[in-house]
């Protein structure tokens, strides 16, 4: 998409993405902007949320809450990636981690995240 966004991984449970960070993702210290490592995380936690089995059959989901530790930062010219676990499954909600990593692994970001999963029709 737009954003450079690739998707390396997804299987139940899991999903992997990676960025190639440029100056239009960074504010104005020339990092990766905030809204974007949340967006990454966001993004990464709904996609193992929904993906139902290794076959990539997609359900719908809606996030219902996102929080998000920044522990370093990245910045633009590195290659950047997002992992996605899903914790635990409920009726209604599943509850995700994600990790925002650098190029060295370090850790950039963690979050957690409930996602809302509306079955896919059978």
């Amino acid at each position: 998409g737009m954003l450079g966004v690739e998707l390396v991984e997804l299987r139940q449970d899991w999903c992997v993405l990676e960025l190639e960070v440029h100056p239009r993702h960074c504010n104005r210290r020339g990092t990766l902007h905030g809204g974007m490592i949340s967006a990454l995380l966001d993004a990464g936690c709904v996609y193992a949320a929904i993906t139902l089995n290794d076959e990539s059959a997609l359900a719908g989901g809606a996030t219902v809450m996102l929080s998000v530790n920044f522990t370093s930062e990245a910045q633009s010219g590195t290659r950047i990636r997002v992992e996605a676990l899903v914790e635990r499954r409920g009726r209604g909600i599943t509850f995700c981690s994600g990790r925002l990593l650098g190029p060295e692994g370090d850790l950039i970001a963690a979050s957690h995240c409930a996602v809302k999963v509306y079955r896919a029709p059978e």
